[in-house]
Order: structure tokens, then C-alpha cells, then sequence
């Protein structure tokens, strides 16, 4: 075999390779995606609801009234009683909750900004909550903000493994149901750690690298030519 011709061969296998690494990039999701996680639709598109909840001020609005802790518990998937343990034990009666089934990788965040309006006063310690399938977080209750207090945040949790997971966010009343708080939420969103060359710049790469590679070529013919 002639210099040139196993040059032409490593050239052709060399730029094989980077198409085929450039396939792989574009085909590889960069990142699971919430859907309306901002609310800006002006409706809960996207998410399922049980209880009472609308969208307000671009925001969602969940009040304290409407399905009781086992329906909220089964339509989350919680285990019975986790609603009163996450609460310190305190009766949760009546509330609302929203949920949206989602893909992530491991080392995914998600993040969301929240507004607790407590419109009840101590005892009764209506609180708001997330859920991720199984696990549930308190975010804010009355003893923490005082009475006809209010608190907001951003929260995040980041997945340690790879999956299909039910994110949810809840409010709920304390011992009875007669004076209702609200959880509003907004800029619900997944951002990832993985970093995926976008198209565009995998594209400059393999350009970059033919062309790299056919000027080495032509030298190469030069050099043959000279000798």
C-alpha cells in the first residue's frame, strides 16, 4: 500500500469518527423539560390538579379546600398518613395539589420559585409542601410565618438517580377547614449539570477537524511531489 493511500484511509476513518461523534451529541437530550413550567399559558396545561387550583397572575394558585389528605396522599403517590407525619402529626383536613410526571438524568435540579399566604393563625397550622414520587418536603406553615403571615422562596432538589419521577406541590388546612391559605408557584424548571455541545458548535468541530485533516493531506502530497 502506497503512503498516500494509507493516509487518504486514516483521513477517511479519522473524519468516519467525528461524523459519527457529532450524531451522537445531537441525538443525546441536553435536558429533561418541564412542560409550562412558568405558567405562561394562563392555565394549567401540563399538569394534573386535584382540589382547588387556577392560574393567577402567571403564577399557580393553589387554596387549602377541596380533596381531602388521603385523595391528595393516593393522587401524589404518598404513603397514607405522610401528609400528618410531615406536619408533626397535626390533622391535615382538607387541600390542593398539582403534580406533572417528568424524565431527568442524574445530577438534574429542579427549581421553583414559591409564595406561602398563610390566612389562618396558630393552632391550626396550614402549611405548603412539594413531592417528588415518594418523598414529600414541607416548604412553609403558620407557626413559621406567624399568623396571616406569608414567606417566599426558591427551593430545589437534585436527582442522585437517573428516571421517571412525579414532582407535586401541595397546600393544605390544620385541624380544621374553615379559614383557607394559598401556595402560589412559578419558574418551575430542570436544569442539568451534563453539558451537550449544542449542533451548531459539534458541526464547527467536525469542520474544523476535515479541514485540519485535508490540509495534512495535501502537505503530504506536496512533499511526495518534491521528492
Amino acid at each position: 500500500m502506497s503512503i498516500n493511500t494509507s493516509f487518504r484511509s486514516t483521513l477517511t476513518a479519522s473524519i468516519a469518527s467525528l461524523v459519527g461523534l457529532v450524531s451522537i451529541a445531537i441525538a443525546a437530550p441536553s435536558q429533561a423539560a418541564i412542560i409550562n413550567g412558568s405558567f405562561d399559558s394562563g392555565n394549567l396545561t401540563g399538569w394534573e390538579t386535584n382540589g382547588s387550583a387556577s392560574v393567577q397572575n402567571g403564577e399557580a394558585f393553589l387554596t387549602s379546600t377541596g380533596a381531602s389528605d388521603s385523595s391528595i396522599e393516593g393522587f401524589l403517590g404518598l404513603t397514607t398518613g405522610a401528609l400528618d407525619a410531615l406536619n408533626g402529626g397535626t390533622n391535615a383536613t382538607v387541600g390542593s395539589a398539582i403534580k406533572q410526571a417528568i424524565q431527568v438524568n442524574a445530577g438534574d435540579t429542579l427549581s421553583f420559585d414559591w409564595l406561602f399566604k398563610a390566612n389562618d393563625y396558630a393552632p391550626f397550622n396550614d402549611f405548603s409542601f412539594f413531592s417528588v414520587s415518594s418523598l414529600v418536603s414541607k416548604l412553609s406553615d403558620v407557626l413559621e410565618v406567624a399568623d396571616y403571615g406569608q414567606k417566599s422562596a426558591q427551593s430545589s432538589y437534585t436527582f442522585q438517580t437517573a428516571g421517571t419521577y412525579t414532582i407535586g406541590f401541595g397546600v393544605f388546612n390544620a385541624i380544621d377547614s374553615g379559614l383557607n391559605s394559598n401556595l402560589s408557584v412559578d419558574n418551575v424548571k430542570i436544569s442539568s449539570t451534563a453539558s451537550v455541545p449544542e449542533p451548531s458548535s459539534m458541526i464547527g468541530i467536525l469542520a474544523i477537524g476535515a479541514f485540519s485533516a485535508s490540509s495534512a493531506l495535501k502537505r503530504k502530497q506536496a512533499m511526495n511531489g518534491n521528492n
